[in-house]
């Protein structure tokens, strides 16, 4: 049981965070980049692509791993040394990189009240795409005053 509760906990502590993270960052993107076309699919495609090579590259280094320990296929008894290969590979390994990954977070800059910033600003754009303001660069610059916390 608790090995089936440290599965699930890193699961969602991998997944979690960087999905909800991703709206932020197109939002983000797009408030600096008005004019940009469509850049959601550049950023979910590669968020995506990543998470499925470093999947990847996951498994290779694991299956490498228990390779040089000495794993055998089909053996009801493994070494002392496949079993520590084990213990670490599903133990330590996530326990660090999930220590890594939120450490990282710590420096994230979008807190919620640039969130709510730049919804309003992208607020702004999106009204002043529709009355043609934004040709006159007049949007623009109403997005980029309160970005800056100007306004």
């Amino acid at each position: 049981q608790q090995c089936a509760a440290n599965v699930l906990t890193s699961a969602s502590l991998k997944n979690v965070p960087p999905q909800s993270m991703l709206p932020d960052v197109v939002d983000h993107f797009r408030l600096l980049n008005p004019h940009a076309k469509g850049p959601e699919t550049i950023f979910y495609s590669s968020y995506v692509f990543f998470t499925k090579m470093s999947a990847g590259i996951g498994l290779g280094i694991s299956t490498a791993s228990l390779e040089f320990a000495g794993y055998k296929t089909g053996m009801c008894r493994q070494s002392s040394t496949v079993i520590l290969t084990l213990k670490i590979l599903i133990g330590a390994v996530p326990a660090i990189l999930i220590v890594i990954g939120l450490s990282i977070l710590l420096f994230y800059p979008i807190t919620e009240k640039s969130r709510k910033e730049t919804e309003f600003a992208l607020e702004l754009l999106r009204a002043a795409s529709l009355t043609g303001c934004q040709d006159s660069g007049w949007g623009k610059l109403l997005a980029t005053i309160i970005v800056l916390g100007l306004f």
